[in-house]
């Protein structure tokens, strides 16, 4: 859907990866990825084979844009863009339910090189980015939807399986990484879904990637989440999707958070956030149901 920048949009029906290269849709994301300043969809899908594929689509080189596909893994389950080595600007990171995580180095213009798979727990699933111990390097965390663990993978000149998995609720299958408290260090949110809770995780801040567990928050459904500071104080609030109305949980500065807000969206699957009509604020956007529906 493309976006007029008054918060309108117009879907499009452009076939965009043909026939032969996909059957099922997996996940999606977008990012600056040649160093044109146009965003470029990053799609993950099966083939009639039923092998994953991930596909690159830079925005550069027409309408529609040219398609480069990279095999990756067996059963891939969520992918984020960040800038994972200091250079060439944004890579891939995706997530494989045998656990593991595929990384892919971009060179700068737009092409990868895939890498060895590097351990998670079993089951990963939700895939996040950020620098959890403040050394500077993006480091990434899985939510593993079979061990019932998040894994840290932290990125100190490279990435290792380094300290313990954190223990969550039963089937996590989304992770966010944010500043819930407003200390300006990153912290972990997991959304469990068999038993429809929240599992939030405070970062100490004392650069070594420790964090406190907090008390788990029930909700509705517990799928997607998403982080944003919707109200300009410095903490990011808890935005969650898992079938049933969009869930807010505020967040209420330290290690507090607010009861729990519902947002009637009739049956909201996927959320993001993003200022949508260009006023300066943020606004959240949710899929499900109803299809695509924006709060304002």
């Amino acid at each position: 859907m493309t976006g007029d920048g008054h918060g309108q949009f117009t879907s499009t029906t452009t076939p965009v990866l043909g026939a032969a290269v996909t059957t099922q849709f997996v996940g999606a994301t977008a990012g600056f990825l040649d160093g044109d300043k146009k965003a470029d969809p990053v799609i993950i899908t099966t083939n009639s084979n039923g092998d994953p594929n991930l596909t690159v689509m830079l925005s550069s080189s027409g309408s529609p844009p040219e398609a480069a596909t990279y095999t990756i893994g067996s059963s891939p389950g969520g992918v984020v863009l960040a800038d994972l080595d200091g250079k060439n600007g944004l890579d891939i990171a995706v997530s494989d339910a045998a656990g593991s995580v595929y990384m892919l180095w971009n060179d700068g213009s737009g092409a990868f090189a895939v890498s060895s798979p590097i351990a998670t727990g079993l089951g990963a699933h939700g895939i996040a980015a950020g620098d959890l111990d403040q050394d500077g390097q993006i480091d990434l965390v899985t939510a593993d939807s079979t061990a019932n663990t998040v894994t840290l993978l932290f990125n100190r000149n490279g990435f290792t399986n380094a300290g313990m998995p954190l223990g969550v609720g039963m089937n996590p299958v989304g992770v966010a990484v944010g500043d819930v408290t407003g200390d300006g260090v990153p912290d972990l949110v997991v959304t469990n879904q068999k038993d429809s809770t929240v599992s939030v995780y405070f970062n100490k801040a004392d650069h070594t990637g420790g964090f406190l567990r907090g008390s788990d928050v029930a909700v509705y459904g517990a799928g997607r989440v998403a982080l944003a500071d919707l109200n300009g104080d410095g903490a990011s609030e808890i935005l969650v999707a898992g079938g049933g109305p969009l869930e807010l949980i505020p967040a209420l500065g330290g290690h507090k958070l607010g009861p729990v807000l519902h947002y009637d969206t009739n049956g909201a699957f996927a959320v993001t956030t993003g200022d949508l009509d260009g006023d300066g604020k943020l606004d959240v956007a949710t899929g499900g149901f109803a299809g695509f529906v924006t709060l304002p």
